[in-house]
């Protein structure tokens, strides 16, 4: 017995040191969420990469990915030859590879939202322009982004927000104030989906406040404005036109056809 006990102590301690055998890893969303093709950016993966760093593969050629020391950061370079649309990504390693998560490339430049920016009184001034698309992520519980736009009178704004179809963590709203704070106009649930979608004609000239919040998805018991890594959103403004249908939907491989939009 007496020799038995030194046996089974280092076996305790020996099997104390033990690692246990890595993962796959866990992918479930990557801010920004969209990114223009042929530029460069620092993108964050949310989930658990262990060990780091991992692999990223993507549906098609064209990205490249070089991991930072920082778990989950890579560098993004993105070809000028990606076609625009919705793009799967999968992170991977020796033990295998993630679900898919979409990330966004387009023709057009895209912005990242700045901190701070919760107070309509200081919000993040977006630049003239037609069409403006930002990529943000609201941090924190009770985050509430704000943004700045100048409309002249009889100008319309259509403004809305890709969260529920990035599969983020928050059921997003979207509201707009005039320099005040006085709310002009408010959605919850847009006409195709449960992210929103405002129409708005600004009844004079001046500074106009966008603002994005939203609280938990699945909902919970707690009512509060909701955040954190896996809240990630793109908000889309345009003044100029905007085609939200097409029909047919599909046409035959011919070098003419009648659509209408």
């Amino acid at each position: 017995m007496r020799a038995f006990l030194p046996c089974l102590s280092g076996l305790i301690l020996g099997t104390a040191t033990v690692r246990l055998p890595a993962a796959e890893p866990v992918l479930t969303h990557v801010h920004p969420a969209g990114v223009q093709a042929g530029s460069s950016a620092m993108v964050t993966l949310v989930g658990k990469f262990d060990p780091w760093p991992c692999q990223v593969h993507a549906d098609v050629p064209g990205f490249s990915f070089t991991a930072r020391k920082e778990a989950g950061t890579f560098d993004l370079t993105v070809d000028p030859a990606v076609p625009p649309g919705p793009h799967l990504l999968r992170a991977v390693n020796a033990e295998g590879a993630s679900a898919p998560v979409a990330m966004m490339i387009t023709q057009e430049p895209q912005i990242l939202e700045t901190e701070p920016n919760d107070d309509f009184h200081a919000p993040q001034v977006l630049e003239p322009g037609t069409t403006t698309t930002v990529n943000g992520c609201l941090a924190q519980s009770d985050d509430v982004d704000s943004f700045a736009v100048n409309l002249t009178k009889g100008r319309t704004l259509v403004a809305w927000v890709e969260a529920y179809v990035l599969a983020a963590g928050f059921d997003a709203m979207l509201r707009i104030t005039d320099a005040n704070g006085v709310t002009l106009a408010f959605n919850h649930d847009g006409p195709s989906c449960m992210d929103p979608l405002l129409i708005f004609t600004a009844p004079a000239d001046g500074k106009y406040v966008v603002q994005t919040m939203g609280h938990k998805y699945p909902a919970a018991t707690d009512i509060r404005f909701q955040g954190g890594q896996d809240c990630v959103y793109r908000l889309h403004l345009t003044t100029g036109p905007l085609a939200r249908h097409a029909w047919p939907l599909a046409l035959p491989a011919q070098p003419t056809g009648l659509i209408t939009v």
